[in-house]
């Protein structure tokens, strides 16, 4: 009689886990969809720029000197501003949802590209740099993180490495794809189709996504403004201070920073080299 109620228990446990994989299963599936679109859709347009930018800035040129100082400039601000901004995406999608924050860092990709679907002239390319910037500040690593952040949110433990690998694959899948519709879409079509898949990601996002993020209620809604501002900046560099000490004192964590550095420094070098040719 014991052996059957502890079976039953088991058996039980087992069903609730299994929903409950089930159910993270599909929340993860709502995510997927709109990362593979946003990926396609920012890939297909790399092959187009190159001869959009050197057309507008070095016309006649088979290379162009100032695209390349343009690309090394923008790669720098970039990366000044990331190390402040990426942390402090991740605490605000902490404190106030993984949805909102993807939702904005998705929706930054389409104000460049829209800006050089209405024109591609050499005004209009500068004003494209100054928008890709800002985006690039904003989504170029973000994205990834926030995602991982959220098959955190929704996978149980033992099964978040295979999530986190479903992402990474996507990730390249879509750059695979992005390119071969490239290929096959004529040239005068590329930007308009990239922004209607850009446009439609945050939609999708914005329709079918759950946010896995319970809220604190908001306790001091009648604190001076300015106190509130302090309050809050304290709070992001404390936060920053102590996710820095963490890497640092971590042989592990400072390892995987320094690999993940050096290799996107290469890799960044190789693709804006290329985007000035």
């Amino acid at each position: 009689m014991l052996s059957n109620k502890v079976l039953a228990k088991r058996e039980d446990i087992s069903s609730s886990s299994s929903s409950s994989d089930m159910e993270g299963m599909k929340l993860l599936l709502h995510l997927l969809p709109p990362l593979c679109v946003h990926w396609i859709a920012e890939e297909m347009t790399v092959t187009v720029l190159v001869d959009v930018i050197t057309n507008a800035l070095c016309p006649g040129d088979s290379t162009c000197t100032e695209a390349i100082y343009l690309n090394g400039l923008q790669q720098t601000v970039v990366g000044i501003f990331k190390m402040v901004v990426l942390p402090l995406l991740g605490q605000l999608a902490d404190e106030h949802g993984r949805k909102p924050v993807l939702l904005l860092i998705i929706s930054t990709s389409i104000f460049p590209f829209a800006v050089l679907a209405w024109n591609q002239s050499k005004g209009f390319v500068y004003a494209y740099y100054v928008l890709r910037t800002i985006s690039y500040i904003l989504s170029q690593g973000s994205i990834f993180c926030i995602s991982v952040a959220y098959a955190a949110d929704v996978i149980e433990e033992n099964k978040r490495a295979a999530a986190f690998s479903w992402i990474t694959g996507l990730y390249s899948a879509s750059h695979v794809l992005g390119n071969l519709l490239a290929l096959f879409l004529p040239e005068k079509y590329i930007f308009p189709v990239s922004i209607a898949l850009l446009i439609l990601s945050p939609i999708y996002i914005q329709i079918f996504l759950v946010e896995t993020v319970k809220l604190a209620p908001k306790r001091d809604q009648d604190s001076a403004c300015l106190a509130k501002t302090i309050k809050i900046i304290q709070k992001r560099y404390k936060s920053m201070k102590d996710a820095a000490r963490l890497v640092m004192s971590s042989p592990t964590l400072r390892g995987i920073s320094l690999v993940s550095f050096f290799y996107e420094l290469g890799m960044s070098g190789i693709t804006y080299v290329l985007m000035g040719i």
